[in-house]
């Protein structure tokens, strides 16, 4: 079995799956994603569907990131943060609008699942430092001790 950790997808599908073509993913696999799976590129709510989708095939662990905190934020209100919006939010919106509510419910829902009991909230509430530190503490434990 392998552990792969990926981070940072900000809404490039494209490159997602040419990860996983080049990795040859295994059934096996241990996949670990740490966070900022959207914003930035034009295809964040593909991205999130595609690993709904991905997580029943593999086995998945998820970690909220900040750009993730936001999206979840404006799925749940509909309210736009406008740092956010500046920095990928706007075209994570324009990906959603093709879905339709219950598409939306059913990516609110993927968030909820993951927003892990240490980062309570969101993320925001805690220092780059004190995020790191869990995020090392959880691949550290998810890699049974063995990532360097």
């Amino acid at each position: 079995m392998r552990t792969l950790v990926i981070g940072d997808i900000h809404g490039g599908l494209k490159g997602l799956q040419q990860v996983f073509e080049n990795v040859a993913l295994q059934k096996e696999d241990h996949l670990i994603f740490l966070g900022d799976l959207v914003d930035g590129w034009s295809e964040s709510a593909q991205v999130i569907q595609y690993l709904i989708e991905l997580e029943t095939l593999y086995n998945c662990d998820f970690i909220y990131g900040n750009h993730d905190a936001w999206c979840h934020d404006w799925l749940l209100t509909g309210e736009i943060n406008h740092i956010w919006y500046q920095h990928g939010g706007q075209s994570t919106i324009e990906s959603y609008k093709e879905l339709s509510s219950s598409e939306k419910e059913v990516h609110l829902a993927f968030f909820n699942l993951y927003n892990y009991p240490q980062f309570a909230g969101s993320l925001r509430q805690f220092s780059k430092v004190s995020c790191c530190a869990s995020v090392m503490k959880f691949v550290s434990r998810a890699c049974n001790n063995r990532c360097e």
